[in-house]
């Protein structure tokens, strides 16, 4: 990473299935925990923030050890990341780590708080993998550190909706179960998508587009089906919606997480060896003979259109693996 880029940025793992320049207004640390109003925080703020993830993390990786990313990510993103950290221990330097990045912070925004926790959200700019992240910091209290909360990442190619604002420059939220405007609520489009991807048949699956992330999740579903001697199982649930915004053209950007977990029941006299460098090789063993399962975090960027607009669609993810048990 180039010293530049080194003081907005956080290197970040390549492992999972996997902030604009100018950075805005999020709130500034408070001395006690009481009812607060937004407020701005300067540029080297930020770099704060951001200085201290990319050090943390980059020793994370050195060590594959997921115990220090605990001070800097939370919640699924902590989950996700320290499974890519376990797959890569187990397997002992089969699968590599990127530490390279460049990444460009394009903008900052968060909503009016009155209370804590706080959180803003950035859109950064990856130059080496190619993406555009969508990262969610949060602080739970006055005495309580930043943590990374979410970072669904997007191709470059992808257009996200621009974030809606108010007249002060403030980010503009929506309640999750809130369906003004909208085709449907960030509760109900999530929902509906983990339908979809539990059954195509379903009649919730007519409800959200039949996006890449739903065709390329089929696609991993299909390949394990197919091996000879095991029946396989795939099931999908969601996280509540805790990140819903407004986007400019009326419509909702919403951050939510997937459920997903694939089980193997291996027929008699069948053995399995999984590929080297794969999540199945790292949790279920090298060869596997009676059953296993495997557990997914998928962190989606999902956007909501306008009401009489298309429907819902994931634009962004990010993934993995994050436990598993075989036997």
């Amino acid at each position: 990473m180039t010293g530049r880029a080194g003081r907005c940025c956080a290197a970040a793992l390549a492992l999972g299935l996997a902030v604009l320049a100018g950075c805005g207004q999020v709130p500034q640390r408070k001395d006690t925990a009481a009812p607060i109003s937004k407020v701005a925080a300067d540029g080297r703020e930020i770099d704060a923030i951001y200085t201290r993830y990319r050090d943390v993390r980059a020793n994370a990786l050195k060590l594959l050890d997921p115990e220090p990313l605990a001070t800097v990510e939370s919640g699924p993103v902590l989950a996700i990341d320290a499974g890519a950290l376990q797959v890569a221990k187990r397997l002992a330097g089969t699968r590599p780590v990127e530490e390279s990045q460049d990444l460009r912070i394009e903008r900052v925004l968060s909503p009016r708080l009155d209370a804590y926790p706080l959180w803003f959200v950035a859109r950064v700019r990856d130059n080496v993998k190619k993406v555009t992240k969508v990262q969610i910091f949060q602080r739970t209290a006055a005495t309580a550190q930043w943590t990374m909360v979410a970072s669904p990442e997007a191709l470059l190619s992808t257009t996200l909706p621009p974030f809606a604002t108010d007249d002060a420059g403030s980010l503009e939220t929506i309640e999750p179960e809130d369906d003004t405007g909208l085709v449907s609520s960030p509760t109900q489009a999530i929902t509906d998508y983990a339908a979809a991807l539990r059954d195509p048949q379903s009649p919730a699956a007519q409800k959200v587009v039949d996006d890449s992330f739903i065709q390329q999740m089929r696609q991993v579903a299909g390949q394990s089906s197919a091996i000879k001697g095991v029946t396989f199982t795939q099931s999908w649930g969601a996280r509540p919606v805790e990140f819903a915004m407004r986007t400019q053209d009326g419509g909702a950007l919403v951050v939510a997480t997937l459920l997903r977990q694939d089980g193997y029941e291996i027929a008699d006299g069948v053995e399995v060896s999984w590929p080297e460098g794969s999540a199945q090789k790292a949790f279920l063993s090298n060869k596997l003979y009676t059953a296993g399962l495997l557990r997914y975090y998928h962190q989606v960027l999902l956007y909501v259109p306008p009401e009489g607009g298309e429907l819902p669609r994931v634009l962004a993810q990010y993934g993995g693996v994050v436990d598993g048990e075989g036997f």
